[in-house]
């Protein structure tokens, strides 16, 4: 039987807390059931009630979950602006996850049409994360980054080095997709150097890997 969400959700017997948890179930079945518009209003609706309850955890999950959800709608510029709320929240009370938030955050940012892209932001994410990334448990992820906001600030030289360890990092945690997918950015580093030799070597190991 179909469930009644406002039924169960809008009895004043529910604190904000309370509400804000049942509103975010109601978006994740909504997700199940590919109704994207009502899942994305109801943790809109979730977040307001979090922000009520003054509960910083569920905030920042709140955002996680619409950023996603953003995103997977090709919604970039809606996507950017909630990993920044994220990402303010999270430096403003030292909470858990900056970094995977700044990655994200980062690659996002890349997604948006050329001309539209904040390079004075993204040239401050690229210092942050290559700080982090050598003492971070994400430092491939971080490295991947770094190699396409390398690329994007015209720095082919640091790109080959931010390659060279997330390649390293990422095939060690067993994470060989997404390696591969640093080749492809080491490749176009080395054919920004003028060096074809090099790019045409890891575009063939990356034929190999796909046979």
């Amino acid at each position: 039987p179909k469930r009644d969400w406002s039924s169960d959700v809008c009895s004043s017997d529910l604190d904000p807390y309370t509400q804000a948890c049942a509103w975010r179930e109601a978006a994740c079945a909504h997700l199940n059931l590919a109704n994207d518009a009502e899942a994305q209003e109801y943790l809109a609706l979730a977040l307001r009630l979090a922000r009520d309850a003054s509960h910083l955890t569920l905030q920042l999950d709140l955002l996680d979950d619409l950023a996603a959800l953003h995103a997977a709608l090709g919604d970039v510029h809606a996507a950017c602006d909630t990993l920044r709320a994220s990402l303010h929240l999270r430096r403003q009370h030292a909470q858990p996850g900056l970094t995977r938030t700044l990655v994200r955050l980062t690659l996002t940012e890349l997604d948006l049409p050329p001309p539209e892209r904040p390079t004075e932001a993204l040239t401050g994410h690229t210092r942050e994360l290559a700080a982090l990334a050598p003492h971070d448990p994400l430092g491939g992820e971080s490295w991947a980054a770094l190699v396409h906001a390398h690329l994007h600030l015209d720095d082919p030289q640091a790109a080959l080095h931010a390659a060279a360890q997330a390649d390293l990092l990422l095939r060690a945690s067993g994470q060989t997709r997404a390696a591969l997918r640093v080749m492809a950015d080491h490749a176009r580093a080395h054919l920004r150097l003028g060096q074809p030799d090099q790019a045409r070597h890891l575009l063939e190991e990356i034929g190999r890997a796909h046979v």
